[in-house]
């Protein structure tokens, strides 16, 4: 075996990934302007709609205390978000900058403010992770022990509310606390779902593939009863052919 063979083989140093300055200054570039537009029709809604005042008027009435608090424990959040990538990345043999940590981090928190119940940011981070270094496989198992870890600390801070302040909660919101109760039945259903793919994969994925042949057999069995529903609901109604066809277009 040639010295140029084994060059060519060798794992490049750790440390040492090459880098495209051009695409992530663009990138910096088109998130700068993003969040630079964002902020200027949000002023611009903010005075057209006239809550100008208002919301003036509100933040003279903001506890600064709590604001800063508040301010604190998202950067609290936000290194340790960091870190927690940071110890990922250790631990797959994948290398992430600082600069590479701050975008992961910032991609989960700007997708998750864009979207429904914060649903895009870990289809965000994911999609970072795996243009900065990590595979998609590792980046997707981080993801799942996130949500784990936070549908475990959920669970426990909605189990320790419901034990000590149950009566505040029906003496002040009445029979709202009902919903509360049902979110936190939702939150221990999903907890145990969770455990039970991790330490039952095999039963869980049994289960997933017979729930996928039940939804097949049913899309079959509707379109086996499709033209006997159709031709009960001619005869039954009596209706024409294209309102026919309209309304099996409308039920189908």
């Amino acid at each position: 075996m040639t010295q140029s063979h084994i060059q060519l083989n060798a794992p490049a140093p750790r440390g040492k990934r090459p880098r495209k300055q051009r695409s992530e200054k663009s990138g910096v570039k088109s998130g700068v302007l993003f969040i630079f537009v964002v902020a200027v029709g949000f002023a611009i809604w903010l005075f057209a709609s006239g809550t100008a005042g208002e919301f003036f008027d509100a933040l003279k009435g903001a506890n600064l205390p709590w604001i800063l608090l508040g301010a604190l424990f998202f950067c609290a959040f936000f290194s340790l978000d960091m870190v927690c990538y940071r110890v990922a990345a250790r631990l797959t043999d994948s290398y992430l900058g600082f600069k590479d940590l701050l975008s992961v981090a910032a991609a989960g928190i700007v997708f998750g403010f864009l979207t429904p119940g914060q649903s895009g940011a870990a289809p965000a981070q994911i999609v970072r992770l795996s243009q900065v270094g990590l595979k998609v496989g590792d980046a997707t198992a981080l993801q799942l022990t996130k949500f784990f870890i936070y549908q475990a600390a959920v669970t426990v801070f909605g189990a320790v509310v419901l034990l000590t302040r149950t009566s505040y909660f029906v003496e002040r919101f009445g029979d709202i606390v009902l919903v509360c109760v049902l979110a936190f039945g939702i939150h221990v259903a999903i907890m145990l779902g969770l455990i039970a793919m991790v330490f039952f994969p095999m039963p869980c994925a049994r289960s997933a593939i017979c729930s996928c042949a039940l939804d097949r057999a049913s899309s079959t069995l509707s379109k086996t009863l499709r033209p006997c529903m159709t031709a009960l609901t001619r005869r039954s109604t009596g209706m024409p052919a294209p309102c026919i066809r309209q309304f099996d277009k409308a039920r189908w």
